[in-house]
């Protein structure tokens, strides 16, 4: 259908078509192009509020995870001296028997 409209022009007109397509998008660039810079500033915006959110709650899951490691810890010597506790009143009552 293409080569029975212009047989002898069909070459001629891929780069008027190429021409014209450029000049198109070169012409939606132009009236689009501060609509995208604006969107673009915006989500560097929201990007870079995320990242400072992200760092804060890193610095925050840091703080926890010391202050987790200290009580466990304290905990684990507690524990210690809960079972020697346990086992001087073991010896306590084994003296007491032993008495009596």
């Amino acid at each position: 259908m293409f080569n029975n409209f212009c047989a002898e022009c069909s070459w001629e007109l891929i780069p008027m078509l190429l021409i014209a397509w450029l000049l198109g998008y070169l012409f939606w660039l132009l009236l689009n192009r501060s609509k995208y810079q604006s969107q673009i500033k915006d989500l560097t915006q929201q990007v870079d509020s995320w990242k400072d959110k992200s760092n804060s709650l890193e610095v925050d899951i840091k703080g926890i995870q010391y202050e987790k490691d200290k009580v466990d810890t304290e905990f684990a010597t507690m524990r210690g001296k809960f079972a020697d506790m346990q086992m001087e009143v073991m010896a306590l009552k084994e003296q007491l028997q032993n008495k009596g």
